[in-house]
């Protein structure tokens, strides 16, 4: 398809009729030739054993709009003014919408729409409409011979109803000749290929000319010339409508000699009698088919039977079915309570990871902290215990030097030596305590500083054996000395 894609919208064919006038051949032959239609369209029925092609949210929309009137929703009325709400206006506005995002050109059929044309035209300015014309009296016959029950009480209002339908398509017509197309039933049935190219002439693109979609065995053409002045006789109008509308759709004013002259009241009186002579014909053979119905009612009784047993079975299913959802609810309220506290656990458990991060890094923190003040302390003491070497020594020396005059100083000597060596026990005791609460801190936080802490203790201790050691080899020196003395006096 050639139509020019750079434009704001696509193409758009909108095909219109009174019911029974061939609009449902008319659609399958344009899907056919490739125009779109509707993606959810109405299937096979009463009289369109073809299949409707009628997109059936435009279908149900219009339904709801004639049934907010309180208007049949088959759209068989002769209203002149029907109201569309506004809640209907915005719901054609988004299916408008929905269509034209598809980017393709496109279409639908409904015979109601016929009902609306001035509220789809201010909607879809770029629309082209397609109608479809079909004699009066064929579409009324067409209507009886498929029991339509609202023409049963009032057969005349089947052509009133045609009058109203091709009276607003021949004023719309009237006031957009560039955007519409009229075409008969007859043109439909015999010309595919001149359909399709009048078609294709509207909307300003190819389509491609399909095989016959005629069906003879749908279409009833042609009836007696009594019954086409019967429904001049019944609406006077339908005759001049129709002959407007042919000649818009190309057709020979000769060729429309055959509907009929006004009906003389000697005309109407002989049709009514071939009429009656049918109806009791027909009433005739129904009397012959009373067996026939006699057994079709026991057939009918005993389908009712079995109906009303699978009915049954219908309603234990049903109630089975209750059950399950029931329980399928009660377990989908379980799960979405059991998705719940699992994410609670994992909010929690998320939670504790950090909280376990930081006590991590701030118990690495106060590691570091007691390596340190560990190191500090090893140095400290190391000088403690040179300086305490250096001292003791040049004591020593001192007093081997003095011995002679250690005398007269031994008991003052001796004093302050215990009290270095208590101030030494008190210095290692308080040395133990920071030591053993230097080692609790260390081993909470890092067991592996306990082989060094332990070792740091041996070597405490083994210079403490040194200082006991020298303690009680100063001790012995001045043992001997006081002896010496003692000697000597």
């Amino acid at each position: 398809m050639n139509w020019h894609e750079s434009q704001a919208r696509p193409p758009v064919l909108v095909v219109g009729g009174m019911h029974r006038s061939t609009t449902s051949l008319a659609a399958s032959i344009l899907t056919a030739a490739g125009l779109h239609l509707g993606d959810d369209l109405m299937g096979a029925g009463t009289g369109n054993e073809a299949g409707h092609f009628e997109d059936n949210d435009f279908y149900m929309l219009h339904q709801r709009i004639l049934a907010a009137n309180g208007l049949s929703l088959e759209g068989y009325t002769s209203a002149e003014r029907i109201d569309v709400p506004a809640t209907a206006r915005d719901e054609a506005v988004a299916l408008l919408a929905r269509r034209r995002a598809a980017g393709r050109p496109w279409g639908w059929k409904d015979p109601r729409t016929v009902l609306f044309l001035d509220f789809w035209a201010d909607l879809l300015p770029e629309a082209r409409w397609l109608f479809v014309v079909r004699p009066p009296w064929e579409v009324v016959d067409s209507l009886f011979r498929r029991g339509d029950t609202a023409f049963r009480a009032n057969p005349r209002f089947a052509a009133e109803v045609w009058v109203a339908y091709n009276r607003r398509i021949l004023d719309f017509v009237h006031t957009r000749p560039d955007h519409t197309v009229v075409v008969t039933a007859a043109d439909v049935i015999t010309d595919h290929a001149g359909f399709v190219r009048r078609a294709s002439d509207l909307l300003g693109m190819p389509l491609e000319t399909p095989a016959s979609q005629f069906r003879p065995d749908l279409y009833a053409a042609g009836q007696p010339p009594h019954r086409a002045g019967l429904v001049r006789g019944a609406a006077p109008e339908a005759y001049e409508l129709y002959r407007s509308l042919a000649e818009l759709a190309g057709a020979q004013r000769q060729g429309l000699d055959h509907c009929g002259s006004p009906p003389r009241l000697a005309d109407v009186a002989a049709a009514g009698l071939i009429e009656w002579n049918k109806a009791c014909q027909a009433i005739a053979e129904r009397g012959g088919f009373s067996a026939q119905v006699t057994e079709a009612r026991q057939a009918v009784e005993t389908a009712s039977q079995e109906l009303a047993a699978e009915r049954d079975t219908v309603v234990r299913i049903q109630a089975h079915v209750d059950e399950l959802t029931r329980d399928l609810v009660t377990e989908r309220a379980a799960r979405a309570e059991v998705t719940a506290y699992a994410e609670s656990v994992a909010a929690q458990l998320a939670a504790a990871q950090t909280d376990l991060a930081r006590a991590r890094a701030e118990s690495e923190a106060r590691r570091l902290e007691v390596e340190a003040r560990l190191a500090v302390s090893d140095r400290e003491w190391s000088a403690r215990l040179a300086s305490e070497r250096a001292r003791r020594e040049s004591e020593t020396d001192q007093l081997t030097a003095a011995l002679a005059e250690a005398r007269a100083s031994v008991e003052s000597l001796t004093r302050e030596a215990a009290a270095r060596a208590a101030d030494h026990d008190s210095a290692i005791e308080q040395l133990e305590i920071e030591r053993a609460a230097a080692r609790a801190e260390r081993e909470s936080f890092e067991t592996t500083l306990r082989a060094d802490r332990d070792a740091l203790t041996a070597q405490l201790d083994a210079e403490r054996g040194i200082y006991e050691s020298l303690r009680q080899d100063l001790t012995g020196r001045i043992e001997v000395a006081r002896s010496s003395r003692r000697k000597a006096g």
